[in-house]
């Protein structure tokens, strides 16, 4: 139901779809990073992620060394 429900206040205001999204984040080169170590208590498997061209499963001390030297870094 909140999906549903997402989706269709994304269409009403005119916000693109995850999917597009998703696309012009890889145009525009942005990088994703997923934290193995909460993958795996959260049951997250390696198939279930977005097939995504620049996503790497890291640690932390990977996940800082690559961010230090970036501009903008969201960590969720």
């Amino acid at each position: 139901m909140g999906t549903k429900m997402m989706k269709s206040l994304m269409k009403k205001k005119n916000v693109a779809s995850l999917d597009e999204m998703i696309e012009m984040a890889a145009e525009f080169g942005v990088r994703i990073f997923i934290c193995e170590m909460s993958m795996d208590p959260m049951g997250f498997k390696h198939e279930e992620m977005i097939d995504y061209p620049e996503l790497t499963y890291c640690g932390l001390a990977k996940f800082l060394d690559e961010a230090i030297g970036s501009r903008v870094q969201l960590f969720i």
